[in-house]
């Protein structure tokens, strides 16, 4: 006999791929261990077009075959990883300023 858990509604995470898990762990570790930034401070929430902006620069390089990047010596999909987890956190908690371009007014 096996207990049962009633939780089968709840998020899976053990099926996201630990190395995402340990990608953007990485990025955001390595960038307190070095100065950059402090712990947590991503958490204040910025302007979404900065993430945004940094994404789509990693993603880019990427595209163009970069395979390291030159100032981390990280994939850039790390660095993807990173500023995409940054904009789910902030449209859910509302962090930051949503400075998305909204289309014309009328």
């Amino acid at each position: 006999m096996e207990a049962d858990k009633k939780d089968r509604t709840k998020p899976r995470l053990g099926l996201v791929p630990a190395s995402l898990v340990y990608a953007v762990a990485t990025i955001m570790g390595d960038a307190v261990a070095s100065g950059k930034y402090e712990a947590h401070n991503w958490r204040k929430g910025m302007a979404w077009s900065i993430a945004y902006d940094s994404l789509q620069r990693h993603l880019q390089d990427w595209n163009e075959g970069l395979i390291v990047d030159k100032d981390s010596g990280k994939s850039p999909l790390w660095h993807a990883a990173c500023d995409l987890a940054f904009l789910i956190e902030y449209q859910e908690k509302g962090l930051g300023t949503d400075d998305r371009y909204k289309g014309e007014t009328k």
